[in-house]
């Protein structure tokens, strides 16, 4: 495609040669990617992409200045030195602005600087092969151009190029110049309507309707929906709200018309949960993606009746509800009840957001278990804490009655409560605890017995324990807006309510935080290089400020073709 579009308006030969430097600039990249422990894959063929038009260019401009003094009469030796000659630095130094422009990539952190890496790398490379391609092994092929005998497919597009270029000339000449000269005589007015568009576009990206995310979501194949239950539920009343949202995950399916979607339905009941999961086909074979099923299946369960916590997950396979959440929050305090409190404020103040449709933490992601403390009647008995944890783990657990050998191995005899009274949690309260006097006590009467869950792992940094909560944010488009407002607000007033509290962004946030902060410093580095570099090529300190003007405008375009696809602005 690149030869053919060359072609008509360059000669086919020349066409050939420059764009024979593509694959020569890319094989003399591969040659030195093992130096730098960069191997081909994915995000290296990405590199090369990027790196594809700027080469193509390296060599356009060399090759279409040679062809310029070849159309003024030159030979093809006299035109290949003279042209490349008279483009040498001005390439040279756009090679080299092109690469400090890259280098920014090399300084980001985590997981960012694993993924991404190498692109700055191969791209750097590709810039190097194609300098020495284009200034010396070019014009080389070019010099010695053999145009005696054309063959029929060179006389096809010496035609066409002719016709192509009678239509360029016109285009230039009653299009391009006469509108060019109309902006040059209204300098002001260009520069203010060029500088409000900018304004207006950029405006549009920072107000948060595009959406922000560090990474591309990847569509997993699963969407879930569970029901939180009490430990106190029967086995029954699980199996009727089992049945329940399986009905509806069926209607949901009939009523949006999924069938081709769904391959298959798995129900499971939990300690503390009744789960249906719903298995989707590829991506690419469905019309719905993974969320908006997900949205689908909320919204039609809206008819079930409240029988619990119900929550939806669109999340890949293996994947937890805090990794995958909209928004992530991290509250540290060394204070464990402080900083409970703290986090029962936190998911109220998100709750009450009209983005947020679900929340999650991991306070939320242990097992429930039976808290019991002491009250005055049981201290008055002579129990203590340790006495009580004894006998409850006696009771439950079993307490040693023998060992013996049996031969290499060893045998453990426990003796505890039999299987339908400790496996019954309506009968824990009635569980009786020996006191000091040789008498029995009901436990609920010696000790206060609170049900609570507990932590599916706790996480500790310099001392302060820290707890993660999760919002899942729709549209994704509101999560900028929403992560503002937890900034303005909720992050100041947990602050002054729970002294020595400190909120912080976790999951993406974080890394876009991080990454954002490191890439900041890296581009002024480049910036000034970029200054630097053209200051010498003009030979002057004002000449490089008006051409680096034009980069601010290049994201205006990067914006509007965002918006044009419907895509959200992503880190990478």
């Amino acid at each position: 495609m690149v030869l053919i579009i060359m072609s008509l308006f360059l000669q086919f030969k020349l066409a050939f040669w420059v764009v024979a430097g593509i694959p020569s600039s890319f094989l003399g990249a591969i040659l030195f990617l093992p130096t730098f422990d960069v191997s081909i894959n994915m995000v290296s063929m990405f590199g090369f992409i990027i790196a594809l038009g700027i080469v193509v260019d390296d060599a356009i401009i060399a090759g279409e200045n040679i062809f310029s003094h070849i159309q003024e009469g030159m030979s093809y030796q006299e035109a290949a030195i003279k042209g490349v000659s008279e483009v040498a630095k001005p390439l040279t130094y756009a090679i080299l602005t092109n690469i400090v422009a890259f280098l920014p990539l090399l300084l980001l952190p985590g997981s960012m600087k694993l993924l991404f890496g190498a692109i700055p790398i191969v791209v750097v490379l590709c810039f190097a092969v194609s300098w020495v391609e284009a200034l010396f092994i070019l014009p080389s092929h070019l010099a010695h151009i053999n145009d005696k005998h054309p063959s029929k497919i060179e006389i096809w597009f010496k035609k066409t190029q002719q016709k192509c270029h009678l239509k360029l000339n016109h285009f230039i000449e009653h299009v391009y110049l006469p509108f060019l000269n109309k902006c040059l005589k209204r300098p002001a007015l260009v520069l203010c309507i060029a500088c409000f568009i900018f304004c207006i576009v950029l405006a549009y990206a920072f107000s948060g309707k595009m959406g922000f995310s560090l990474y591309p979501k990847m569509d997993g194949r699963w969407v879930k929906a569970s029901y939180e239950i009490s430990s106190s539920s029967t086995e029954q009343q699980a199996i009727v709200l089992r049945a329940r949202l399986a009905t509806n995950a069926q209607s949901m399916i009939k009523a949006y018309e999924l069938q081709s979607s769904v391959v298959s339905t798995r129900s499971i009941i939990r300690d503390n949960s009744v789960e249906v999961a719903l298995l989707l086909v590829e991506s690419e074979e469905r019309e719905f993606s993974t969320g908006q099923i997900k949205e689908f299946w909320r919204e039609h369960a809206k008819s079930l009746p409240k029988a619990g916590k119900l929550r939806f997950s669109g999340a890949r396979r293996g994947s937890s509800a805090i990794s995958t959440a909209s928004l992530t929050i991290e509250l540290r305090h060394s204070d464990s009840q402080i900083l409970a409190l703290a986090w029962q404020d936190a998911v109220e103040f998100l709750q009450s957001s009209e983005n947020v449709v679900a929340t999650v933490n991991t306070m939320e992601e242990g097992k429930p278990q039976w808290k019991l403390t002491l009250n005055e009647n049981g201290r008055a008995l002579g129990l203590d804490a340790s006495e009580l944890a004894a006998q409850m783990r006696a009771s439950l657990y079993g307490v040693r009655a023998q060992r013996q050998h049996r031969l290499r191995n060893q045998v453990t005899t426990l003796v505890r409560l039999p299987l339908h009274e400790r496996g019954d949690v309506n009968k824990i309260e009635s569980l009786l605890i020996r006191t000091k006097t040789g008498g029995y006590a009901p436990l609920g009467s010696v000790a206060t017995i609170k049900k609570v869950l507990a932590p599916g792992f706790i996480l500790r940094r310099k001392g302060q324990r820290i707890e993660k909560i999760g919002a899942e944010i729709l549209p994704e488009e509101s999560i900028p807006a929403v992560a503002q407002m937890v900034k303005n607000y909720l992050v100041p007033d947990l602050e002054w309510r729970y002294p020595g509290i400190k909120v912080v962004f976790g999951g993406d946030q974080e890394e876009i935080a991080n990454s954002v902060s490191r890439l900041q410093l890296g581009t002024g580095f480049a910036l000034a290089g970029i200054y630097i570099l053209l200051a010498i090529a003009f030979r002057s300190y004002s000449q490089p400020i008006v051409i680096m003007a034009i980069i601010p405008f290049g994201a205006v375009g990067a914006i509007l073709g965002a918006y044009g696809l419907r895509f959200r602005l992503e880190y990478c």
